[in-house]
């Protein structure tokens, strides 16, 4: 967790220290300095997998487990089993249902668990 904390300070610090210089002094940064900043403080989560792919052995177990048998199509499962690409007709099936799915989901959920509104009061 230290490790993913100080990468953190490391790729964004520089960025908000900019941003203040800029806003209180009202200067311009030069456009490279800006952009080379601005990209490290953005690009952060795109390097959080492989920091914990480096530093989390079960996560390290995890990511090979699923790129050999979801990627590959080795390990655990058959061939048959992970690689199938799907037929118009069970792309069909899966369409036929999808209202099915829908309304089973909202009348277990909340939503279909509310009680009716009151009825409109009387004119006089």
């Amino acid at each position: 967790m230290a490790a993913m904390s100080l990468g953190f300070i490391v790729m964004v610090t520089p960025w908000t220290i900019q941003e203040v210089v800029v806003a209180c002094t009202g200067t311009k940064m030069p456009d490279f300095l800006d952009f080379i900043v601005t990209w490290m403080a953005l690009s952060n989560s795109f390097w959080n997998p492989f920091l914990y792919w480096l530093l989390n052995n079960n996560f390290r177990r995890i990511s090979k487990e699923l790129f050999l048998t979801k990627v590959l199509c080795r390990g655990k499962k058959s061939p048959t089993q992970c690689c199938t690409v799907p037929t118009p007709l069970s792309r069909d099936l899966e369409e036929k249902y999808w209202g099915e799915i829908l309304e089973r989901a909202v009348s277990t959920s909340s939503l279909g668990k509310c009680p009716p509104p009151p009825p409109p009061p009387r004119a006089k």
